[in-house]
């Protein structure tokens, strides 16, 4: 109640999605800023997993089971490692005849070290929980581009998968941009 004096005001009405003009992101990646991304990337986990269990070629199947992140910062680290205990907890019972070996967790870090604003320590001890989780970590894995069913790398290495999470980037939110 009353007049509050200041020298700066910041308005922080949330944030978007950085997409850093990646081809195809913004069609086909998941972005992770909130509840609603959240549900929707564990539905269209779900539905990966049923699509799976009818597939009979290996090679199309594996690529169904293949759940790529992007960003090995603090939404990038948590959604894999939460994503890794759904499937090898949960899903491996409920879809006892998929192998659980088809299904792979992929964390990508364009740089050469996941929580880089942490220290060190505790960024070797976050890469090896996500290891021990069965989460494939790769370091200086720069994504060109993605068409929804292939993440390209910047080395060229294809890899196919029908999910990507894009945990990499987040921007302000157009208000602020225009204040």
């Amino acid at each position: 109640t009353g007049d509050i004096p200041y020298d700066f005001v910041v308005f922080a009405p949330g944030g978007e999605t950085n997409y850093f003009g990646i081809e195809g992101l913004e069609q086909w990646a998941f972005g992770l800023k909130d509840l609603a991304d959240a549900v929707r990337i564990r539905n269209h986990v779900l539905f990966m997993f049923e699509l799976a269990m009818q597939e009979n070629d290996p090679a199309r199947r594996r690529a169904l089971l293949t759940f790529v992140i992007v960003g090995g910062g603090p939404t990038g680290v948590e959604c894999a490692g939460a994503l890794s205990e759904l499937v090898r907890l949960v899903l491996a019972r409920d879809y006892p005849r998929l192998n659980p070996g088809d299904v792979r967790v992929l964390l990508l870090e364009a740089g050469d070290r996941l929580l880089s604003m942490m220290p060190e320590k505790l960024c070797r001890a976050a890469a090896a929980m996500l290891s021990r989780k069965n989460v494939e970590v790769r370091f200086n894995a720069a994504v060109m581009n993605y068409n929804g069913v292939e993440v390209k790398l910047k080395s060229e290495e294809p890899i196919p998968t029908q999910t990507m999470i894009w945990a990499a980037g987040v921007s302000a939110s157009r208000l602020t941009k225009q204040l």
